[in-house]
């Protein structure tokens, strides 16, 4: 499986690996410091946590736990098949191809696992992320889909990389500088927001994303929080 990953990861960009900072060692870094082509691949399966509040308009019907996960699984199909080197074929010029189909054409490996859905108040879900499909390209994509077509930040910690030591503590200082400077951070995240709408476009799949981020809207249960960890969120 470890083999699967690595070889679907030397597709994502024709930079040479040794310029990334890729290396055998195993060294703790996040993923907003990551960039889109990098050609990191996970060692682990990555959690997703989400939570959403109860409608503000009345009880919770069954049909909205229903397409609160259904939207989930969306949000992750459409950023997997966006970013993944596997998926560059698939066209998202047609929302309904991706609508009807899309979740059909991942392989059952790159598939999002379902670990626990809890329903006291918030309804909490987690699942997981396969190794096989987190890489820096589909993990920054997801997390600019959550952010930038489903209204929600996916907060992002103790993620694993295999980066060169000595190279992600320099990008780590320079991120800690980069922190501490309001302008630089709003610069970085428009940065970001220009990358994925040029991805987007390069895909001619901003249709589809419109789509996808209507049906976001008209939920009735809000996503009120999520997050992205190498370790299990605890019960």
């Amino acid at each position: 499986m470890q083999k699967d990953a690595l070889d679907a990861s030397a597709t994502v960009s024709s930079l040479d690996a040794s310029k990334l900072g890729v290396a055998d060692s195993s060294a703790m870094a996040n993923v907003a410091d990551w960039w889109s082509e990098s050609a990191w691949v996970a060692d682990e399966p990555i959690y997703l946590q989400v939570v959403w509040a109860d409608p503000s308009d009345g009880p919770i019907y069954a049909s909205d736990l229903v397409e609160a996960l259904w939207n989930i699984e969306l949000l992750y199909d459409f950023s997997l098949l966006l970013a993944h080197p596997a998926y560059q074929d698939f066209d998202l010029a047609e929302p309904e191809a991706f609508f009807t189909s899309g979740w059909r054409t991942l392989d059952p490996q790159h598939r999002l696992q379902a670990v626990s859905v809890e329903h006291h108040s918030p309804l909490l879900f987690l699942a997981i992320i396969p190794a096989v499909a987190a890489g820096a390209g589909a993990v920054w994509a997801l997390t600019q889909t959550a952010e930038k077509v489903a209204n929600f930040r996916l907060k992002r910690r103790k993620l694993r990389a295999e980066v060169d030591k000595a190279e992600a503590d320099a990008r780590h200082a320079a991120a800690d500088a980069k922190r501490a400077d309001a302008e630089a951070k709003r610069a970085e995240a428009e940065a970001e927001s220009a990358e994925y709408q040029k991805l987007l476009d390069r895909r001619e799949a901003n249709i589809t994303a419109d789509r996808l981020r209507a049906q976001f809207a008209a939920a009735r249960m809000p996503i009120s929080d999520g997050e992205l960890t190498s370790d299990k969120p605890a019960a």
